[in-house]
């Protein structure tokens, strides 16, 4: 079994995001990202966005992937380790960088930001209805 697929499924965060890890092929998978956080940035709704990432060669944990945010000029990468069996069940341990779009070179320093978020396997029938409809939708 490759990581991908053992990483496939529903995920989330401690702030409430909702990863899910949809496709695997070999070492690349894909999914989408429902994030509860919101930038002062944007006036627009939060909608899912496209994931694609990357887990390391056979035997190892580690992986990346990349939000390609469907409502905001912004990018997120996510680089972590999966950890199938921790105390707390399966996680995904995680650091990102988001890149935001600025006006000209001068503003570059204010553009990027880093954090850490961990991941819990989830279920949808955890989630409300609309996320589950919204996750459904895409699917279909």
């Amino acid at each position: 079994m490759t990581v991908a697929a053992s990483m496939a499924g529903i995920w989330k965060n401690g702030l409430g995001s909702i990863l899910s890890i949809d496709e695997h092929d070999g070492n690349l998978f894909k999914g989408t990202y429902l994030t509860t956080v919101k930038s002062e940035k944007t006036e627009e709704d939060i909608k899912l966005s496209d994931i694609v990432g990357f887990q390391q060669q056979d035997n190892s944990f580690t992986f990346g992937f990349t939000v390609r945010w469907t409502f905001s000029d912004s990018v997120t990468v996510f680089t972590g380790q999966y950890f199938p069996d921790s105390e707390n069940g399966e996680i995904l341990e995680t650091m990102w960088l988001i890149r935001s779009n600025v006006d000209n070179h001068s503003k570059d320093w204010e553009a990027t930001t880093v954090g850490k978020n961990t991941f819990v396997r989830w279920s949808l029938d955890k989630c409300s209805p609309e996320i589950v409809e919204m996750f459904t939708k895409r699917k279909n």
